[in-house]
């Protein structure tokens, strides 16, 4: 008799950072009734994986959920899959924490479920050849992984019908293939197509398995399946199938581990399932490789050629966006940090704090809002602030300190400096001689957490007829079609720097401030995106960071020789940060310019979290997008976040704000999401008149927001 074994898992996983609200409506929209459902079906068997982020909400808000799962267990329904507990992209973070990761869920699986986890599943299936040394260490037998995983390695689908062994470093791992057909069909086809496909699949001569892995949002979270999978009852549909067929024997990966060979050795490359290739890519390359797609489906040769049309790899993020870059690379800083602490007071709740800062979602972006959600970043960044807090107080106890290190902390070939005491940490960049990043130690806030406006490869189809509507009322998340408003093409812009505070620029007189706030003005000068020579002194009272650059004026053909200097104080006590200017004219023409130093804050709000004074005591409201004159001082807060910023000046200024929009994709449509609050604070100048210019701006970081 023909039979086929068929081994059904689903993955469930909350971001770090993602609101209650959204937990409860995944819980109620699709977790809870999946397990509901698949309890009616006993002879159905289900492999579950529930990352960290989740599990830990699970057990504050419905512990009653392990309660149901494990029930399932005792009765060999369910086996409960182990992996890097808050769901890392594992290749990626220090070898220390790759380890802790793996025994940190086995741990929690086996107090729950009283049975430590054989298999594991791996975050976003991203697999570098090392990880099977890394995960057979940790004491797990078999992972599952894309069949495109094993199509790139030159085995075809249709040998892919059971597991297959690995090794690195004398280490082995089993490895399973997850059907991409059933990931497609399941639950977006009608419920007899996949069951249809299996029966075609199954042999009788030979032992064959074939899987489905899949998130268990698509039961439910993602748009539109809540009702189809639930309420038009597929699942209930489907699982009666299955149950039903006679040629269809359901099993958990171990339980056919156990009683079969692996079918042979494979050597996988590099790798992920296919969407996340083209995500990872630039905004030109994504384009061609969509069209390069596109084609190959057009003569019907896709499925022959398909191995070989690969797009990127995982870690392309980190080189297509500097703000992922940057947040992976503080991640590696404080974890060695923590590291180095390991056995003191405060380490072990530092390093849960890092491990939780490694959740994959904040740090790419795809068909869902990643990186782009700043309520993501920012707990990525609170978490690694607490940790590194933990360390300082390890180091300095109650006393009041300040110190200053130089590191290339972004690996970009160039030292950061960070200057920290008890209230807050900046990192200073040499390129454009300005602030990276701000730290609010008593909020735990990073407050300069901004995003540039990127070039994304859907961006080009913004605004088609294709857009218009949903080809299919089930269609999967990554073929359904999205509409786009007026108002997400009229915000449409791009950065040509990244959105740091203090950077410097030279604006022609009467530029217009749609421009500005657009990306699209001129700049006359040369400082943003060059490196400035670094001068630092540190006493135990003051640390001093110097920057200089002689750069020019381009107001025609020929430059204008100028130097400009900053020189940032910080005490080590209090939270105030002094950067005192100088610019030294030499050019020979006369040029008429707006200096200004350009600011972006984490402030999300919708207008009503800046202010400004024009003599120090009457403050008043500064609209979302607006200029004004003569401003001795500027505030802005964002009390969701605990944190306050009073720029002041010794030289009156004027003040242009507007909030930095980005349009993103996300599983809903498109989306229009502020990323920051900018502010350019201006003087303006004539040269050679103005030949030797002196400013001081003052930034005062409180915990709670004022008045």
């Amino acid at each position: 008799m023909r039979k086929i074994n068929f081994a059904f898992g689903v993955h469930l996983h909350q971001p770090l950072g993602n609101f209650d609200h959204v937990f409860e409506y995944a819980y109620k929209s699709s977790y809870l009734p999946f397990i509901e459902t698949m309890e009616r079906f006993p002879s159905v068997k289900v492999a579950v994986h529930v990352t960290g982020t989740l599990w830990e909400w699970l057990e504050s808000h419905h512990p009653e959920f392990f309660g149901l799962l494990k029930k399932l267990c005792e009765r060999g329904q369910v086996e409960i899959l182990g992996g890097g507990f808050y769901e890392p992209i594992l290749s990626v973070i220090p070898p220390w924490d790759q380890q802790e990761q793996i025994k940190l869920m086995n741990q929690r699986v086996k107090k729950r479920f009283k049975k430590e986890p054989t298999g594991m599943w791996v975050a976003e299936r991203i697999w570098e050849p090392q990880l099977a040394s890394i995960i057979a260490r940790g004491g797990i037998k078999y992972v599952v992984l894309d069949d495109y995983h094993f199509n790139a390695a030159g085995l075809p689908t249709s040998d892919l019908l059971g597991h297959f062994v690995t090794e690195d470093a004398g280490e082995e791992l089993a490895v399973f293939p997850i059907s991409e057909r059933l990931r497609y069909q399941i639950p977006f086809a009608q419920p007899n197509e996949p069951i249809e496909f299996m029966e075609k699949m199954a042999s009788s001569e030979e032992p064959r398995l074939i899987m489905m892995f899949d998130d268990c949002e698509k039961f439910g979270v993602w748009p539109g399946t809540h009702k189809w999978v639930f309420t038009e009852r597929w699942l209930e549909k489907f699982l009666t199938m299955v149950s039903e067929a006679d040629f269809i024997e359901t099993v958990t990966p171990s339980e056919y581990m156990e009683s079969h060979e692996p079918r042979g050795r494979v050597y996988l490359p590099t790798c992920s399932y296919s969407e996340m290739g083209e995500w990872t890519l630039p905004m030109e390359p994504a384009l061609i490789y969509e069209e390069l797609v596109s084609r190959l489906k057009n003569e019907n040769s896709l499925d022959r050629y398909r191995p070989f049309v690969r797009g990127g790899f995982w870690r392309g993020f980190l080189a297509k966006y500097a703000e992922s870059n940057y947040m992976h690379k503080r991640m590696w800083h404080v974890s060695k940090q923590v590291h180095s602490i390991k056995g003191k007071k405060g380490a072990k709740e530092a390093s849960a704090d890092v491990m939780r800062a490694q959740c994959n979602c904040a740090y790419w972006h795809g068909v869902f809002g990643g990186l782009y959600l700043p309520h993501l970043r920012f707990a990525i960044y609170r978490k690694l602030i607490e940790a590194e807090a933990a360390v300082q107080n390890a180091q300095h106890g109650d006393e009041d300190w300040v110190s200053l290190a130089k590191d290339d902390i972004d690996s970009d070939g160039h030292e950061e400096v960070m200057v920290e005491n008890r209230n807050l940490a900046c990192v200073f960049s040499p390129v454009g001689g300005a602030m990276a990043e701000l730290d609010c130690r008593r909020s735990f806030t990073n407050v300069t957490d901004t995003l540039s406006r990127h070039k994304e490869a859907y961006h080009a189809s913004l605004g088609k007829a294709s857009d218009a509507s949903s080809s299919s009322e089930h269609a999967s998340i990554h073929d359904r079609q999205r509409e786009v408003s007026e108002r997400i093409l009229k915000n449409l812009h791009y950065d040509w720097h990244p959105k740091m505070s203090f950077l410097d620029h030279f604006l022609p007189l009467g530029t217009d401030l749609a421009c500005i706030r657009d990306s699209r003005y001129r700049d006359l000068g040369d400082f943003v995106k060059t490196s400035f020579e670094v001068d630092t002194t540190c006493s135990d009272r003051t640390a001093i960071v110097r920057f200089k650059r002689k750069g020019a004026l381009y107001p025609g053909h020929i430059p204008q020789p100028l130097k400009l200097g900053k020189r940032f104080a910080i005490e080590r006590t209090g939270s105030k940060i002094n950067c005192d200017y100088r610019i030294d004219y030499e050019g020979q023409e006369s040029v008429e310019a707006i200096f200004a130093v350009e600011f972006s804050f984490a402030c999300y709000g919708e207008g009503d979290d800046c202010q400004f004074t024009d003599d120090g005591n009457n403050w008043q409201m500064l609209g979302e997008t607006a200029r004004l004159k003569g401003a001795k001082a500027v505030r802005l807060s964002d009390p969701y976040r605990g944190f306050s910023i009073l720029l002041s000046f010794d030289v009156e200024a004027d003040i242009f704000r507007f909030p930095l929009q980005t349009v993103s994709q996300s599983e809903s449509g498109f989306e229009l999401i502020k990323q920051a609050t900018t502010v350019l604070v201006q003087w303006p100048l004539k040269f050679p008149e103005d030949g030797k210019v002196e400013r001081r701006i003052e930034l005062e970081l409180k915990a709670a927001p004022e008045g």
